[in-house]
């Protein structure tokens, strides 16, 4: 996890998977579904979800 250096209410996990079928292999898990609706109670706003590809 990391923490915004300007605003300290912002942080960000930063994960990398092998392919979109393994994320959402892990969005299906028993953890993340127990712990992402805990973890959306904390939030000041709306989340922001980002999806990157390596350039090579």
């Amino acid at each position: 996890m990391y923490q915004d250096t300007t605003d300290k209410t912002v942080f960000s996990f930063i994960e990398e998977w092998k392919d979109m079928e393994s994320l959402k292999n892990h969005m299906k898990s028993s953890h993340y579904r127990e712990v992402f609706p805990k973890l959306e109670k904390l939030y000041l706003r709306e989340m922001e979800v980002n999806f990157y590809t390596l350039v090579e």
